[in-house]
């Protein structure tokens, strides 16, 4: 083979990798792009709001902090609310599960938000004014992208606690482990003498 041939052959080597290259860029940029491009949402706070003898209301705000509108947002959930004891081996001697509730909202434009209140029931005995009260939201959030039609889905849950008519934790937590050891050490400081 003759120089010129086996540059001609590696320049043109050279141009397919290149091209090969700008392929795999440009189709990474895409995906990327489409990633951003659509709704996200996230549930930025949930605030226990009010609390009374027989029950209690949060407010759960939803944010659209992506570039397309969110269609069909739903969250399917339900609270639990479950009364501590004195007793560590028993967190939990009484508790209400709420019925399965659906929150809906046709559209959630970009870079809106959108509250709606969640109200609970407490028990009415006794224990629910002398020890710590979890309550406990959980459900799915599922939307349509309306860019691609996807639907996208997934898990939330949130935490807090009361102490009788006293709000502990106003800004519910994401998670309900942090609440556990917390209504632990409220045992201690709650339990009567």
């Amino acid at each position: 083979m003759e120089p010129s041939q086996i540059a001609t052959l590696s320049i043109s080597a050279a141009a397919i990798l290149i091209s090969g290259l700008s392929w795999y860029e440009s189709h990474r940029n895409r995906k990327l792009t489409q990633a951003t491009s659509r709704a996200v949402l996230y549930v930025p706070i949930v605030k226990l709001s009010a609390v009374k003898l027989g029950g209690g209301e949060t407010r759960m705000d939803i944010e659209n902090a992506g570039k397309a509108a969110a269609n069909h947002v739903k969250f399917n959930f339900r609270v639990a609310v479950m009364v501590g004891s004195d007793n560590p081996n028993t967190p939990s001697e009484s508790g209400i599960l709420g019925e399965p509730e659906e929150f809906v909202v046709e559209t959630i434009p970009p870079g809106k938000t959108v509250s709606k209140s969640l109200v609970f029931e407490l028990p009415n005995e006794p224990l629910g004014t002398r020890w710590p009260t979890l309550i406990i939201i959980s459900g799915t959030l599922s939307y349509e992208d309306e860019g691609s039609g996807k639907t996208f889905q997934e898990g939330k849950t949130f935490s807090g606690m009361v102490l009788g008519q006293e709000i502990i934790t106003p800004d519910m937590n994401h998670d309900v482990l942090p609440q556990l050891a917390m209504m632990q050490e409220a045992f201690k400081a709650a339990k009567p003498k």
